[in-house]
């Protein structure tokens, strides 16, 4: 029996709809096991893995995730852009990709 995240962490009014923010800010050294561990994330929970790339291409775009690329900026100006980004998509969590890998 698969038990499901708490949600009241997201405020988005569309129950069908999850999405959790993964924040790269570095090469990723084992995208293929990160990639892994996010496809069964967002299938066994019903949440989709919206990647902040700060990298520009981060590899995960191959397996296909969305990815928004953030790396444009610097800064104050960095921080708004992933704001933005994370208003479009409802995203209420951003998780850090060193933080998943350790469990990949």
């Amino acid at each position: 029996m698969l038990s499901y995240p708490s949600r009241c962490f997201w405020s988005a009014e569309d129950e069908d709809f999850l999405a959790l923010g993964i924040r790269v800010s570095k090469p990723l050294v084992r995208p293929v096991e990160l990639a892994g561990h996010l496809a069964a994330l967002a299938a066994e929970r019903g949440i989709m893995p919206v990647i902040l790339s700060g990298v520009g291409f981060c590899g995960l775009e191959r397996f296909g995730f969305r990815v928004e690329d953030v790396s444009c900026a610097h800064g104050h100006i960095a921080e708004g852009l992933e704001e933005q980004v994370r208003r479009f998509w409802n995203i209420d969590i951003v998780i850090d990709s060193d933080d998943l890998q350790e469990f990949s």
